[in-house]
């Protein structure tokens, strides 16, 4: 292993570390410390790790994925992610080795999913990366057993197996990776057999202690060829004790508190950190990666095309405000043809202002951090024509293009229903709520869509709409009609 402090071209146990640093990542099973404490109780008795730090900075609930489902304990909080905190660590402790082991939480604790699969991978290869940057060797270890006392495997344990055996293809790419499942599997089977009322996890999750010793006998037992670790040392029996078990959660709580983390209920949780970290899950739509977060703790997502953007290139993307899951069918077209499609939840806003604000910040977010492309098409459907009609006009030079759907151009016509339309008398009680508007002051408002167009058609955005003349909820002549013309004699295309 290549150490800065043990000179160009020396493996890490050629020599003692001499005062290195040694670092442990993972979830609530590390976090524990149980298993984490015997392996640095072992590495001290051993001359060449005697003098190093060691720091056990695990996060319950974490994932190296960036994925959490939605609702997660309880809606209390979404699972942090690494990625948050990884560099704060890397720069502050400046460690030499890195134990990391995840995988437990990062399948959500459900099927196999290909979504998911994916980014678990994509947060070891930029975990490897980071540390390779930062000079650190790092050893990955794979997930612990899922159900691990159950006589037949559980579906979810099935899915820890794939996530490990991807880890361990990695050894071929020089990564240095200690698969534990295996050898869990047959200290627990031996434990049973002599013991038949052992249980190696109370809750299917997380090891008692016994369950704990077993996880470190398999972690050491890779460390002997990883990292040179003596093998006469690794063999003894160094389980915590109150002592070393006190000092090891005092130095994890102390730089916890130091590095930060976006996890609450425990030191060192960081509300601003839990704001700049954006939670994510993954799924498929139609047979799309679909990536799920939160900007401005509002749901959003984004659809991925199979096509990937050629280097140099921007990602095209359409952009539906409302109502994104009904008849998508032009928005599947287009994922097909290389197009992403994007989505943020604003329901009840109506158009307003404070929808406008969203849609700022939701742009800036994909433009400037996802590298989309400077210029989106926009889907209205219905109430949808409110939003991507003000939105581009208040943005021309932002839209490519604007496609709507039986759309809203006037909120008098619905939902205030002040012509031949319906309305909808709850909604437009909460459309006055959305504009911080009295009836009065709706009524008089000359700031919807069929009012402000002129900054499309100056900038030349091409315009689709689709009515239909016997729509009662929506009147044809109140809205598409009365857009049309007025655009088209602005010279809109």
């Amino acid at each position: 292993m290549m150490l800065c402090c043990a000179g160009a071209g020396m493996r890490l146990h050629a020599q003692p570390l001499n005062k290195g640093r040694i670092a442990i990542l993972g979830d609530s099973i590390a976090y524990a410390g149980h298993w984490a404490n015997e392996v640095e109780n072992t590495l001290r008795d051993d001359k060449k790790f005697a003098a190093c730090e060691i720091v056990n900075f695990a996060v319950p609930s974490e994932t190296v994925a960036g994925l959490s489902e939605y609702g997660h304990a309880g809606g209390r909080f979404p699972r942090p992610c690494l990625h948050e905190r990884l560099n704060r660590i890397l720069k502050m402790y400046q460690p030499q080795l890195i134990l990391a082991c995840y995988g437990m939480n990062d399948g959500l604790m459900q099927a196999f999913d290909r979504a998911r699969f994916q980014a678990y991978q994509e947060g070891n290869i930029r975990l490897k990366k980071a540390a390779d940057a930062a000079k650190a060797e790092i050893v990955f270890i794979t997930p612990p057993l899922f159900r691990g006392d159950s006589a037949e495997q559980a579906e979810y344990d099935a899915v820890l197996d794939k996530y490990a055996e991807w880890l361990v293809s990695k050894r071929k790419d020089g990564w240095k990776v200690i698969d534990i499942r295996p050898g869990l599997r047959k200290l627990i089977a031996r434990e049973k057999a002599g013991n038949p009322g052992f249980k190696y996890s109370g809750d299917g999750v997380h090891p008692g202690p016994e369950g704990h010793h077993m996880i470190a006998r398999e972690v050491l037992a890779g460390l002997v060829p990883e990292i040179g670790l003596a093998p006469e040392v690794a063999e003894k029996d160094h389980r915590p004790t109150p002592d070393t078990m006190k000092k090891h959660e005092k130095v994890r709580n102390e730089w916890l508190v130091k590095t930060g983390h976006a996890r609450p209920e425990i030191p060192g949780y960081d509300p601003e950190m839990a704001k700049r970290q954006f939670p994510r899950t993954v799924s498929v739509w139609n047979g799309f990666l679909r990536e799920e977060f939160t900007v401005g703790g509002r749901r959003a997502f984004i659809v991925f095309p199979d096509k990937a953007v050629v280097s140099g290139k921007e990602q095209l993307w359409i952009w539906r405000p409302q109502f994104f899951d009904y008849k998508p069918i032009a928005d599947l077209e287009l994922v097909k043809r290389g197009y992403a499609a994007v989505f943020i939840s604003m329901e009840d806003l109506y158009g307003s202002p404070k929808a406008m604000d969203v849609m700022d910040q939701f742009y800036r977010y994909l433009v400037g951090e996802r590298g989309f492309s400077r210029k989106t098409v926009l889907f209205g459907l219905t109430r949808g024509g409110l939003y991507a009609l003000n939105w581009a006009e208040k943005n021309p030079l932002c839209v490519a293009g604007v496609y709507v759907d039986a759309p809203v151009c006037d909120f008098k016509s619905w939902p205030a229903g002040r012509g031949k339309g319906k309305g909808s008398p709850d909604d437009w009680n909460k459309c006055l709520r959305a504009y911080d508007f009295n009836e009065q002051q709706a009524l008089s408002y000359k700031g919807n869509p069929v009012d402000n167009m002129r900054g499309m058609a100056k900038a030349g955005i091409p315009l689709l709409f689709i009515s239909r003349t016997e729509d009662d909820v929506v009147p044809i002549e109140e809205n598409t009609d009365v857009f049309a013309k007025r655009y088209a004699g602005m010279g809109g295309l």
